[in-house]
C-alpha cells in the first residue's frame, strides 16, 4: 500500500487550527533556527542556565500577577491538581519565576542566570494567538552592573545576528510610584493640544495611546510634551544613571530614546532594545519585572531580563536580508528502479551507515524523477542511482546534486568516490 492516497491529498482536510494558530512549516525557520541555535550558544558562552518549562500553569499565579482581569485571555486547560486549575501558558516571565521559587533557585547566591524557551497561547479578542519566545533573565540581583551585563549580552546579539548600523537605545518606564504621577501630567498636557492629535488619541489621550500612535499629526504635536524621564522618582532616576554611567564606563554605546515603549505589560523602571535607522527592533525588549515577581513571590524579588519574540525576530532577519550558513541536508540519497535494484538498497544503506554517512531512500516511489524530487527536498548532497542495467553489472551511478555532473562507476569503487566527493564540499 502507497503511504500517500492522490485522494486525500485532492480532498480538504476537515481538522483546522483554531483560528489566530498556525503551523510553522519548514520553508519558515531557515532563520528561525538559525536564531535559535545562536541564542543556546550565548546561553551558555555567558554562563546561564537553561529551564525547560511544562505547557502548563496554576491560575492563580496570573491572578496574583495580574490581577483578576486576566482571566479573561487565558485559556483553561480542565486539569485540577492539589486544590488548582490549570491553565496554558500565556506568559514567559511567569514560568521563570514560578521555577525560580519553586526549584529552590532562591537559595544560591544571586544572581541567578536563566535562559528558556517558550511557546504562551492566550485570547485575542475572538482569536488565539500564539508565541515563541527565548528569554535570559537575571533575579535576585539589582544593580547598574547587572543591567550592563545584559546590555552586553544585547551588543553581542546583534554583533553574532549580523545586523548592520543597529544602536541599543535605553529609557525608562518609571514604577508604581511615579508612573502614576507623570500620566496624569502627560493627560493634563495632551489636554491643551487636543484638537490637533489624531482621531484616536482624541478619544483616549494617554501616555499609551499617544506614544504608540504612529500617526504624523500626533508625533508632530508632542514634542513639546513632558517627559518621563524628567519625571522619575529618586530611585528610578538613580537606577537608570547608574546604567548611563556603567555603560560610559565599559564603553558600551547606545542612545537615551524616550520613544521606547513596549507592549510587554509588566515591564517597569529601564528598558533596553536595538534599532536600526528609526527603526525599533520590536522583536527584542529588555526591561525589569521586580512588581511582578515579588507579587507572585510574596517577597521582594529583583527581576531582569531579556525576551525575544522568535518568529518576529525571525521576520526581521529575513526582511534584511541577513545572510544565514546554509542549512544541513542528507549526505547521500539512494534512487533505484526495479526489483533487483531495491534488493540492492538495503545492504547498500547499511554500508553507508556504517561508515558514518546519513542516507536514506524512498523505497515506494516507482520514478526516478520523483524520487530525484524527493533528494532535492531532504537536500542531498549526493544522490546514487541504481537501475536494473546498473544492478545487473555491478554499477552504480554517482550523481552531484549541486552540479548535475554524475559518473557511473563499479559498485566497488563507491566508498573511496563518495570520501572524496564529500570531504570536497
Amino acid at each position: 500500500m502507497r503511504p500517500v492516497n492522490n485522494d486525500i491529498v485532492d480532498t480538504p482536510f476537515k481538522y483546522k487550527n483554531p483560528e489566530g494558530l498556525s503551523d510553522v512549516l519548514p520553508e519558515s525557520q531557515r532563520y528561525w533556527q538559525y536564531s535559535e541555535n545562536l541564542l543556546n550558544r550565548l546561553s551558555g558562552d555567558f554562563g546561564y542556565h537553561h529551564l525547560i518549562t511544562p505547557p502548563l500553569e496554576a491560575k492563580s499565579l496570573y491572578t496574583t500577577g495580574f490581577g483578576k482581569e486576566s482571566a479573561d485571555y487565558l485559556i483553561d486547560s480542565n486539569i485540577d491538581d492539589r486544590g488548582e486549575k490549570y491553565v496554558f501558558r500565556a506568559h514567559p516571565k511567569v514560568s521563570v519565576i514560578r521555577s525560580f521559587i519553586d526549584n529552590g533557585f532562591t537559595a544560591w547566591p544571586p544572581p541567578v542566570h536563566l535562559s528558556s524557551r517558550t511557546s504562551t497561547i492566550k485570547r485575542h479578542d475572538t482569536n488565539l494567538r500564539q508565541n515563541f519566545y527565548y528569554s535570559f533573565d537575571i533575579l535576585g540581583a539589582k544593580d547598574a552592573i547587572t543591567d550592563t551585563t545584559l546590555l552586553i549580552l544585547l551588543q553581542r546579539l546583534a554583533r553574532d545576528l549580523k545586523l548592520k548600523n543597529y544602536v541599543i537605545v535605553i529609557h525608562s518606564l518609571g514604577c508604581s510610584n511615579c508612573r502614576p504621577n507623570f500620566e496624569q501630567i502627560f493627560s493634563d498636557y495632551c489636554k491643551t493640544i487636543l484638537k490637533n492629535l489624531c482621531s484616536a488619541c482624541q478619544s483616549k489621550p494617554n501616555y499609551s495611546t499617544i506614544t504608540n500612535c504612529v500617526a504624523d499629526r500626533t508625533s508632530d504635536v508632542i514634542i513639546e510634551a513632558p517627559s518621563l524621564l524628567d519625571n522619575l522618582c529618586p530611585e528610578c532616576k538613580k537606577q537608570i544613571t547608574g546604567v548611563l554611567e556603567t555603560c560610559d564606563s565599559l564603553g558600551v554605546q547606545y542612545e537615551l530614546d524616550s520613544s521606547l515603549t513596549t507592549s510587554h505589560i509588566e515591564a517597569e523602571q529601564t528598558i533596553f532594545s536595538l534599532k536600526i535607522g528609526d527603526q525599533f527592533i520590536d522583536a527584542i525588549t529588555g526591561y525589569h519585572y521586580d512588581s511582578l515577581a515579588s507579587r507572585i513571590a510574596e517577597t521582594p524579588i529583583s527581576a531582569i531580563g531579556i525576551t525575544i519574540d522568535l518568529q518576529i525576530l525571525s521576520s526581521n532577519l529575513e526582511i534584511q536580508h541577513i545572510s544565514v550558513p546554509p542549512e544541513g541536508g542528507l549526505q547521500v540519497f539512494i534512487a533505484q528502479l526495479g526489483s533487483l535494484a531495491k534488493e540492492k538498497c538495503v545492504p547498500l544503506l547499511q554500508q553507508l551507515y556504517k561508515a558514518g554517512y546519513t542516507a536514506a531512500t524512498a523505497s515506494e516511489s516507482e520514478s526516478i524523477t520523483s524520487q530525484l524530487k524527493v533528494a532535492e527536498r531532504l537536500r542531498s548532497r549526493i544522490t546514487l542511482i541504481i537501475g536494473q542495467k546498473e544492478a545487473v553489472n555491478g554499477h552504480i551511478i554517482v550523481r552531484d546534486m549541486i552540479s548535475g555532473v554524475q559518473d557511473d562507476i563499479y559498485l566497488d569503487e563507491l566508498m573511496p568516490a563518495l570520501a572524496e566527493r564529500l570531504e570536497a564540499k
